[in-house]
């Protein structure tokens, strides 16, 4: 994928909680959403590597990320984020 939009990236780290019923917005993170530990942040990391070809693995700020907000930025500023 060329890029992500913003919901993209929400629903991609939605999908590594195993609780369905877990609510991620753009203001979530590791403080505020209590399964949110460093198995889920890895599988996110990986997630997003997978979704965008292999370019996510090299944004180290990816790896020190602790909200949805962070991510984002982070692609952001790497020119992952679309719109």
């Amino acid at each position: 994928m060329e890029k992500l939009t913003r919901e993209q990236v929400i629903q991609i780290v939605k999908k590594q909680f195993e609780d369905a019923q877990v609510v991620i917005a753009e203001d979530s993170s590791m403080d505020t959403v209590q399964d949110w530990d460093s198995l889920v942040h890895l599988g996110i990391l990986v997630a997003l590597d997978v979704e965008l070809d292999g370019r996510a693995a090299s944004i180290k700020k990816l790896a020190g990320s602790r909200s949805v907000k962070e991510i984002i930025d982070a692609l952001n500023e790497n020119q992952l984020i679309a719109g």
